[in-house]
């Protein structure tokens, strides 16, 4: 049974099917394209619909359909296999980051009104990138065929709104789309609007010396500087808006006169303000994509309400309570897009012929991804290589500067991350000759000590005596065999920076050329090696032996120097989650000591510090605190009953037990609170 006759299809998707199935049916004739490898690789699991090549032929965007379920479509972009000795390898390269960089921008991205991005990869080196295929029309088109006619206002508002959420997120993102016109926006069947086309995007202040946009929507600012700002996609928005009051008639005489100052006619005055603000101030202006959509919803346009009642819709419903979202606060779009990358996630899964790294399935090798990290971001290879020359503590504070560059970030931490690895290597290599230094350095102090007591030794026994006696030649003896481990030890530890350049250049001289290479190799390492201790080593070391310290002052009971200890090491260590666990350790044991030490009448402290450790237990560990409780209440009760046997009041179970009185009634009074907020609201 044919797909077209199943009676559970809709009009409309019967519709779709029989158009798929004219233009399989005829794809050669009707298409009359070269199918090269990357189709005829592609028709084993997809049908060729359409095919559209660049302005610049670079690369070539095809419309599939899945060969099994016809209803899935998609749209995949290839760069185009350029002709032999045409380019340099250099600018093919270019070409290439070029390709991957759009692609892992349109990932950055990912919005409800951004067309969702796929995957990106390699098939038999050519780079192509996957995309969902957004039933509608363009925006230019739906301009062109109601030439003569003015759309309906909150129309170009809704629409205008749509985009500004998603360039909004954009910019969260730190991308920038750079392209925004009629033709790179998608008004679907739904009624939802899709801006595509991220070939011109770049990240937020990154200076480029590619620029392909179009003239008559791009800030002059940007052309001029190569640099983006988010402030040029809000210019874009403006003259897009500019454009949807003109209508078709937006030509080149009547951009030239936007751009003097002139308002056309079709512009309310309130828009042409509004548009103007962002237009001759292109980087001043205070408006963000969304601060700029509310700003036109909001402006009162009754009389060009009254002569627009037969305008023309660019959406298929008309009514303006048709578009309830326009009153939402921003997080909605944010919650939608959640549910929206959830949806997609699993309809990807889904497709047949995807396996689950979402790689399309073929005899040909595997796709390598395009994403590696000399693709992701436009870095400057200085920046890189400065960013390395950095100080371990110099690169972590870049690196937090950095934070919300995601694109960036990645590849600095990935960066680092490599650096630290070879450095960690090269230093286990070194760790044990290391460590003989250190101790050597250490037995050195040890030793000059000894000598330095000697001589004070030997100085005396000369005042004492006019000849030499047997005690004073042995003390010079002794005084000598101290200095020779002194001098031994002293060159251990001076191996790497005892020889000067002069020193290296008389061995150079006297033809020991390899040994002076070993030594300045070796000096290298020991030199590298002994920095990657300094930066990462010893803070492991000392973490481990200010816990060790903490540990001791917990055994001598004195918990709340250890805790000060604790806060002390944290300033310089950072809040590591092994000191905040030996913090709350030390919290809860000091809090239970002043309990139990008050219930035993070994110290009895003040009714307001029972309460507040109290409060602590429970606030650091509630599962402690009942516990503490259960027991608490019965070693109380069990004293004060000993207590009436013996007529000696007990009085640190009392005044514990009071305190765990007083803790249930402001539990009791909390909870009546919280009560009484909850039947309010």
């Amino acid at each position: 049974m044919s797909k077209i006759t199943d009676p559970n299809l809709g009009h409309i998707t019967k519709l779709a099917l029989k158009a798929i199935e004219n233009k399989k049916s005829k794809n050669t004739l009707a298409l009359n394209i070269k199918k090269d490898f990357i189709e005829c690789d592609f028709f084993s699991q997809f049908d060729l619909l359409e095919r559209f090549i660049s302005k610049n032929g670079q690369t070539s965007l095809y419309h599939l359909a899945k060969s099994n379920d016809p209803t899935q479509q998609f749209c995949c972009k290839v760069r185009n296999k350029r002709e032999e000795n045409t380019e340099s390898d250099i600018f093919e390269k270019i070409r290439e980051t070029d390709f991957s960089n759009e692609a892992y921008r349109l990932a950055l991205s990912q919005h409800p009104n951004v067309m969702k991005f796929i995957e990106c990869g390699l098939i038999s080196g050519t780079p192509y990138m996957m995309c969902e295929w957004a039933p509608g029309q363009s925006l230019s088109n739906i301009i062109q065929t109601h030439e003569k006619e003015e759309f309906i206002f909150h129309h170009i508002a809704v629409l205008i709104r749509q985009l500004a959420s998603a360039i909004e997120y954009m910019h969260s993102q730190g991308v920038c789309h750079l392209d925004i016109k009629p033709s790179n926006v998608i008004v679907c069947d739904d009624d939802t609007v899709k801006l595509i086309d991220f070939g011109s995007s770049r990240y937020t202040d990154k200076p480029e010396t590619q620029i392909d946009v179009s003239l008559k929507y791009a800030s002059p600012l940007y052309l001029g500087s190569g640099i983006a700002k988010t402030q040029d996609d809000v210019y874009s928005l403006g003259m897009l808006t500019a454009h949807l009051f003109i209508g078709a008639s937006f030509n080149d005489e009547v951009y030239q006169n936007i751009i003097k100052g002139i308002r056309p006619s079709r512009i309310p005055k309130s828009v042409w303000q509004l548009i103007k603000s962002v237009l001759f101030h292109p980087r001043t202006h205070s408006y963000s994509a969304v601060s700029f959509s509310k700003k036109l919803t909001s402006l009162q346009l009754s009389s060009y309400h009254e002569n627009n009642k037969k305008g023309v819709a660019i959406f298929k419903s008309t009514r303006e309570d048709a578009f309830p979202f326009l009153a939402l606060p921003s997080f909605f779009f944010h919650f939608k897009y959640i549910l929206v990358v959830l949806f997609w996630a699993s309809f990807a899964y889904s497709i047949p012929g995807y396996n689950k790294k979402n790689t399309l399935k073929s005899d040909m090798p595997p796709p390598s991804p395009l994403f590696a990290p000399s693709l992701e971001h436009p870095i400057k290879q200085n920046d890189l290589t400065l960013f390395l020359s950095q100080s371990p503590w110099e690169q972590k504070n870049t690196l937090a500067k950095i934070s919300n560059d995601i694109p960036q970030l990645h590849a600095y931490q990935k960066a680092y991350q490599e650096q630290t690895s070879i450095f960690s290597q090269r230093y286990l290599k070194e760790e044990s000759r290391l460590s003989k230094q250190q101790k050597s350095a250490q037995t050195l102090f040890a030793q000059v000590a000894e000598i330095r007591a000697g001589l004070v030794s030997l100085k005396e026994s000369l005042k004492k005596e006019n000849a030499l006696s047997t005690t004073t030649k042995s003390g010079f003896i002794s005084m000598m065999s101290a200095l020779n481990k002194a001098d031994a030890t002293s060159l251990q530890i001076t191996q790497y920076i005892n020889l000067n350049e002069e020193a290296l250049a008389e061995l150079i001289l006297k033809g020991n050329v390899p040994a002076v290479d070993k030594y300045l190799k070796a000096a290298w390492r020991h030199h590298q090696s002994n920095a990657y201790f300094y930066s990462q080593v010893i803070s492991t070391r000392l973490l481990k032996q200010l816990i060790t310290l903490a540990n001791q002052d917990e055994k001598i009971k004195d918990h709340t120097q250890a805790i000060k200890n604790l806060q002390a090491a944290m300033l310089f260590l950072g809040n590591s989650p092994s000191l905040r666990e030996k913090t709350k350790e030390l919290t809860i044991a000091k809090n239970e000591h002043i309990l139990f030490s008050t219930l035993t009448e070994k110290e009895i402290y003040p009714p307001e510090q029972l309460r507040k450790a109290l409060q602590e237990i429970k606030k650091l560990s509630p599962e402690k605190f009942n516990e503490l409780v259960a027991l608490l209440t019965q070693i109380s009760a069990n004293a004060i009953e000993q207590s009436h046997k013996k007529t000696i009041p007990a009085q640190g179970a009392l005044a514990v037990l009071s305190a765990l009185n007083e803790n249930k009634l402001e539990e009791k009074k909390n909870q009546k609170e919280q009560t009484q907020k909850r039947i309010q609201k």
